[in-house]
This record gives structure tokens, sequence and C-alpha cells, in this order.
């Protein structure tokens, strides 16, 4: 797959080092556990996430891909896809035994931005998709 040219930023280099090196199951899980925490819009049967950069979302689908949990998208659908829950069930409560960083990794994935080391104060945001 050609790599589109994209706007590089402080959060985009962070993010593209998280989803790089989130490569084990365990990790994957928690992960997801974190963008869907953090990205999804949730119904009764289903989690609906948004993923604006095409270069996170593909390698977000390809780490779905390998521990083997289904998601559905249509050919219209440029940055959205869903999980249907009963293939992806999220843990209510998450333990440092849990893989607590990768959860976090995928919680600033979701809905995370810092600024750039180089300017004099940092600030590191996080948000709830709706909050």
């Amino acid at each position: 797959m050609k790599e589109k040219m994209t706007k590089s930023s402080f959060s985009w280099e962070i993010k593209k080092e998280i989803i790089n090196n989130t490569t084990t199951k365990p990790e994957i899980i928690a992960f997801i556990n974190g963008l869907i925490f953090t990205n999804a819009i949730e119904d009764e049967i289903k989690y609906e996430l948004r993923i604006k950069n095409q270069y996170i979302l593909e390698k977000i689908l390809k780490r779905l891909d390998k521990i083997k949990v289904p998601y559905y998208r249509q050919s219209n659908w440029k940055n959205m896809f869903y999980i249907y829950k009963n293939d992806f069930l999220i843990k209510e409560k998450i333990q440092y035994k849990d893989h607590l960083t990768s959860f976090f990794a995928g919680v600033f994935c979701g809905g995370g931005y810092i600024s750039s080391k180089t300017t004099t104060s940092y600030h590191l945001e996080i948000s709830k998709l709706g909050q």
C-alpha cells in the first residue's frame, strides 16, 4: 500500500510510534479497549469507531486481523468501521498486569493530543468522544 503524504505533527509522530510498537495479542487487546473507551459511539450491539488518519486506521485494522476480531466497513466509509460487541468485549476494570500501558496508548490514539516538544510549555490532552 502506497503511503500518502500526511501533515506531520508531534501528536501524529507519537501515535505512529505507539501503533507500530503494539504487536502482541495482549497489547493489542488492551489497546483496542482504550481506543473503544475514548473513540467509540456505542449502541446495544456494536462499537462504531472513526479514525481520521488513514495510516493509523489501516494499522488498527491490521491489528484486529492479527487477533482475529472481525470488523465491518463499507466502501463509502473512508474513516469509519464498527465491531460487534459479541466479537469484542471490553474490560470494565483494567489491572496493571493487563497491559495498562497499552490501554492508555489506545486512549491516546483515540482521543489524545500532545504539544510539540519544542514549545515552552507541554500540554497533554485526552478527551472522550462526546464529552
